[in-house]
């Protein structure tokens, strides 16, 4: 998943400066990429204010007690932390300057999704509560969508 958010890091400039692989946003593309590179900061920042238990690795952490946390952005989405990245990723492709990167953050989307699936597993069996909670919150990822 990292090598996928770094490939993109890498394109970006590539392509802008180099590739030109479709044309340029304008002004009102760009900047409604700044506006969602902003929006996805703002839902990743409430989303390790309301849970305490974010880590790189997916893992129960019994031993710090993990609970399900239930309560603010995690009320709408199951991963917001992974919603506001995925904002953040596609706003900074436009706001820089290249559709062709905001058309291939779904690849690093896809690797999302994919450890979602097993993040979730994993929740299902290990964190009491976890099963009920993705009953009540529907969507894991995209409102309405996913």
């Amino acid at each position: 998943m990292v090598a996928t958010w770094g490939s993109l890091i890498v394109f970006i400039p590539l392509d802008v400066f180099r590739l030109h692989l479709l044309r340029t946003p304008g002004f009102f593309a760009s900047f409604l990429g700044l506006l969602l590179v902003f929006a996805g900061w703002w839902v990743t920042y409430l989303s390790y204010s309301e849970n305490a238990f974010g880590a790189l690795v997916v893992r129960h952490q019994q031993e710090r007690q993990q609970v399900v946390v239930a309560s603010g952005v995690y009320s709408l989405l199951r991963h917001p932390m992974y919603a506001g990245g995925s904002l953040g990723w596609i706003g900074a492709s436009l706001w820089l300057g290249s559709y062709a990167a905001a058309l291939l953050t779904i690849v690093p989307i896809g690797t999302i999704a994919l450890r979602i699936h097993f993040e979730e597993q994993l929740l299902r069996r290990a964190l009491p509560g976890y099963d009920v909670y993705c009953h009540r919150v529907r969507y894991r990822l995209m409102p309405f969508i996913w």
